[in-house]
C-alpha cells in the first residue's frame, strides 16, 4: 500500500494517521514523499509523470519515513541535539515488534551518530521493557476497573451507589418470577424512585407498565425498549439470580427494605445540619418498624 498526501503540515499528519491505521491491520505501507509541489497533481504538472514514477520506486517504508522525519528535526553536529535525536529514535525503535527491524535501524543510528552499537541496543531494550511494563500496568488497571464496574457504560451509576448490586438482584428476581409484581405487598411499595441507578429506574418502570397491560407479562417484551447490549445486561441479572437457591417472597421484601432505606438516605441526607440528620435517622427507624409490621 502506498500513501501520498499533501506535503504541508496537514498532509504530514494525515500520512502519520494512515500509517498507524494500516499498521494496526498488518498492511505494509510505503510513503511517497513529494518535494517542490503541494500535492501529486501539482508535482506531475511541474515535473512530469516519469519523475513521479521515480518517486514511487523510491518510496520509503514507514520506519524509514519516521526515522527521516526525526532526523530532520535535529542538527546532530551539536552534542545536545544529537542526544535528543538518539533518544527519540530509540523510543521509535522500541515500538517495533520485529527484532530484525530494530537491529537494522540501530545499525543505521550507530552509523549516523558514531555511538557504539551495544550502547544503542541497551537503550532500545530498556525502552522496550519500559513499554511492556507500561502496557501490563494499563491492562491490569483496565481489568480492575472492569471487574469493579468502572467501565460499565450501560449502567455508569453502578460504582456510584453501593446498592446497585441489590437493584440488579431484585430486577433478576422479577425476570424470574414476574408474578411478584402483582402481589399487593410488593406492588404497593415498588416505585422507580427507590432505584438509584438511572438504568434500573428505566427497567423497573417499563416492567411495571408491562404488568399493567398483562397480569402475567413475558419480559422478552422489554426488547423493543432496549438495545441488544442493554438486554444482554438485563438477562444477565436473571442468570445471576437463577444460580441462587432462595427466590422467595422474603428475599424480595428484604431487597425492597434495603432499596427504600438507601433511597431515603440519598434524598434526606442532603440536609447535613445536626437536626436534619437526626430527623433522617428517626425516619429510617420508623420506616424499618413499619415494614416489619
Amino acid at each position: 500500500m502506498y500513501t501520498c498526501y499533501d506535503s504541508d503540515q496537514a498532509g504530514q499528519e494525515a500520512t502519520k494517521k494512515a500509517i498507524d491505521k494500516l499498521n494496526e491491520v498488518g498492511v505494509p505501507v510505503k510513503i511517497i514523499q513529494i518535494k517542490g509541489a503541494k500535492d501529486p497533481d501539482e508535482y506531475i504538472q511541474k515535473f512530469g509523470k516519469s519523475s513521479f514514477d521515480r518517486l514511487l520506486s523510491d518510496a520509503a517504508g514507514h520506519i524509514e519515513f519516521a526515522f527521516s522525519n526525526i532526523r530532520q528535526k535535529y542538527n546532530i553536529e551539536y552534542p545536545e541535539e544529537r542526544l535528543r535525536f538518539v533518544r527519540e529514535v530509540c523510543t521509535l525503535l522500541s515500538t517495533l515488534s520485529s527484532d530484525l527491524d530494530r537491529d537494522v535501524y540501530i545499525q543505521k543510528l550507530a552509523d549516523e551518530t558514531g555511538i557504539h552499537l551495544d550502547i544503542l541496543r541497551a537503550q532500545v531494550n530498556k525502552n522496550v521493557k519500559q513499554t511492556i511494563r507500561k502496557i501490563k500496568k494499563e491492562r491490569t488497571r483496565e481489568d480492575m476497573q472492569k471487574n469493579a464496574g468502572y467501565s460499565d457504560h450501560i449502567n455508569p451509576d453502578r460504582m456510584k451507589y453501593p446498592t446497585a448490586i441489590k437493584e440488579e438482584s431484585l430486577l433478576g428476581l422479577f425476570m424470574l418470577r414476574p408474578e411478584y409484581l402483582n402481589q399487593s405487598n410488593i406492588k404497593d411499595r415498588l416505585k422507580p424512585d427507590i432505584f438509584l441507578c438511572d438504568f434500573h429506574k428505566k427497567v423497573i418502570g417499563i416492567m411495571l407498565d408491562l404488568t399493567k397491560e398483562n397480569d402475567h407479562p413475558d419480559f422478552t417484551a422489554l426488547s423493543p425498549y432496549f438495545t441488544p447490549e442493554e438486554m444482554g445486561k438485563i438477562i444477565g441479572y436473571k442468570v445471576k439470580r437463577e444460580v441462587l437457591i432462595d427466590q422467595g417472597e422474603k428475599v424480595v421484601l428484604e431487597l425492597l427494605d434495603t432499596l427504600e432505606e438507601a433511597a431515603f438516605k440519598n434524598t434526606k441526607m442532603t440536609d447535613t445540619s445536626p437536626q436534619g440528620m437526626l430527623e433522617a435517622i428517626e425516619e429510617i427507624k420508623k420506616q424499618k418498624v413499619g415494614n416489619k409490621e
